[in-house]
């Protein structure tokens, strides 16, 4: 055993007024078997603490003594000046599991876990000088698991013979508690969180190592120095947490605090009332979130967003003006041949529906007048969609001035378009092609010749016969789309005209729409609805005919663009 000190140990006046000594018996073997209901499992030799506390002045009874022994609510046990049990009170048995019996054939230190043969002299001298010890020790019950107790043991002069009484109070609740008590506090220490406590007058009592580092404080002591109010930019806040936890409400915010040398940061704040075991409100438990590089990045993804905004508007604001140049590139919605006859008296009516599946599309049409009686119409579909497609559009319009010489030959027009552009797109790191089709309505001599470059097959229209056909048959030859074969020479269809009859061409935006099991839309289909729909007005028919496509779609709206242009003769030229 050791004696790890008295009170001043060396000082005889101190030991003579101290009327309680304190002896502290604590095993080796703690954690969980100091629970109270671990077996002890080979235990090592403990360490015998001795302290000396402050008086405490309890008595003995008299003639009632048994009676008070018994019905005393610690366990009790009564020795010899030996340490031989010769009698204990029924909480005792409760406590150890033995009976009353059996613990008075016992030495009381056989009951004491880690006790050895200096611990009973040490407990008479120590009574010599003082009216009690106190003993924190662990007894063993009967089926060796330990109880932790707190024990007073003092002199008992009984029927003129010395005894020594042992008082054995349970104080495994209590030592649960003090562990919980440990535990939460060392929690609180080593959490990433700061902690911090304050008191009515919003006085800080405490702050964890993390509260302590986050606002630069070295000490307890400079910390207990200082308010809420010294924690915050807005010294205000402090009243306004003490309002709102005396209301039982808690607190939640993020704030900007100040430290100690002035700089600033963020936190994310909580406060919540705490009271005592009367339930009365003490102090206020707060914690804080350092949150300085959230916010920081939040600002920075701000100013980002922002200049993304801006660069956006910018963007929209010059697709508008794009879809705006495009859309002036194409002919006007109504259009007569020769330009500005009346529709009685024009030889060629024009016609279109043109609907883009983005801002900008890659599908253009032109009708070109080359003389009196001759006029061509150009129709094309640029891969993709999109500001590419819509500048590619652009460089066909400005070709189709280009080549406009050749623009009675069909044939020798595409394949001048087709090494024109193919120059163009020389260096261009992306491949790009362009379906196209060009038709000369020639109405002096009653025919049309028509040229096409990897373009969907036209519908050759008549309202009065009420036909619609394929203007190529399978067997005449199609050329490949334009930018794919250079020096391609493309060849001509040539077909006669009639009253009546009309030309209908579409991009594949239309036949390409997808319905129920990804089943495209087809030019079956849309040959169909041409029949279908062939007796309305020649501006209903073209919006007939997408609404059919857009009801088959399983789609709010069409994924390509889409074109469709019908020609149709009104007149031939007097001969």
């Amino acid at each position: 055993m050791e004696n790890t000190g008295l009170d001043s140990p060396s000082s005889s006046t101190a030991r003579e007024s101290s009327r309680t000594m304190r002896i502290d018996l604590t095993p080796d073997i703690l954690g969980e078997k100091m629970a109270g209901h671990t077996p002890v499992v080979a235990p090592r030799r403990p360490t015998i603490r001795i302290t000396k506390a402050k008086s405490a002045g309890s008595t003995i009874g008299d003639s009632d003594f048994q009676q008070l022994l018994q019905n005393v609510y610690d366990g009790a046990v009564i020795t010899d000046y030996s340490g031989r049990i010769v009698d204990t009170n029924v909480r005792l048995t409760q406590f150890l599991g033995y009976e009353h019996d059996e613990l008075c054939r016992m030495e009381v230190f056989a009951l004491l876990y880690g006790a050895d043969e200096t611990l009973l002299p040490m407990i008479r001298e120590n009574l010599a000088n003082t009216r009690f010890v106190l003993l924190q020790a662990f007894f063993v019950r009967k089926d060796g698991s330990i109880l932790p107790t707190e024990t007073a043991i003092n002199r008992l002069f009984l029927s003129g013979q010395d005894y020594l009484c042992f008082f054995v109070r349970d104080i495994t609740l209590r030592r649960q508690s003090e562990e919980q008590l440990r535990t939460e506090h060392t929690a609180i220490q080593l959490a990433g969180s700061g902690i911090a406590i304050a008191d009515l007058q919003t006085h800080l009592m405490y702050g964890n190592p993390a509260a302590l580092r986050m606002w630069g404080i070295e000490t307890q002591e400079a910390a207990q120095a200082l308010t809420l109010s010294d924690l915050f930019s807005d010294p205000a806040l402090a009243a306004t947490i003490l309002e709102t936890v005396s209301a039982t409400q808690t607190w939640n915010q993020e704030v900007e605090a100040r430290r100690s040398d002035g700089s600033t940061f963020f936190v994310q704040a909580a406060a919540t009332a705490t009271f005592n075991t009367d339930d009365e409100l003490i102090g206020i438990v707060l914690s804080f979130n350092d949150i300085t590089e959230r916010r920081r990045a939040e600002a920075q993804r701000e100013h980002y967003a922002e200049q993304l905004r801006i660069r956006n508007a910018e963007m929209v604001a010059d697709l508008g003006m794009a879809r705006e140049v495009q859309l002036a590139l194409l002919p006007r919605e109504f259009s007569v041949f020769p330009e500005g006859a009346s529709h009685e008296d024009a030889l060629l009516t024009f016609n279109h529906l043109y609907r883009s599946s983005t801002t900008l599309g890659g599908d253009f049409y032109y009708i070109l007048p080359i003389s009196e009686h001759q006029a061509g119409l150009f129709v094309c579909d640029v891969m993709g969609h999109g500001m590419r497609a819509a500048l590619i559009t652009a460089i066909m319009r400005s070709m189709v001035e280009e080549l406009r010489p050749t623009a009675d030959n069909p044939g020798l027009f595409l394949s001048h378009m087709n090494r024109e552009f193919m120059t163009i797109l020389h260096d261009a790191e992306e491949f790009m092609f362009v379906s196209a089709a060009y038709i000369l309505f020639d109405l002096k001599e009653r025919r049309l010749v028509f040229s096409d470059a990897g373009h969907p097959n036209p519908l050759l229209t008549n309202r009065t016969r009420r036909t619609v056909v394929p203007l190529r048959n399978k067997e005449e030859p199609l050329g490949p789309a334009l930018g794919i074969m250079d020096k391609f020479t493309y060849p001509v269809i040539e077909r006669p005209l009639e009253w009546g009859d009309g030309v209908l061409v579409y991009t594949d935006g239309i036949t390409e729409v997808e319905g129920a099991a990804r089943e495209q839309y087809g030019e079956d289909r849309l040959f169909a609805s041409a029949r279908t729909h062939l007796a309305l007005p020649p501006n209903e028919l073209l919006p007939a005919m997408a609404g059919d496509a857009e009801t088959f779609s399983t789609a709010s709206t069409f994924d390509d663009d889409v074109c469709l242009v019908i020609a149709e003769v009104m007149n031939f030229p007097e001969t």
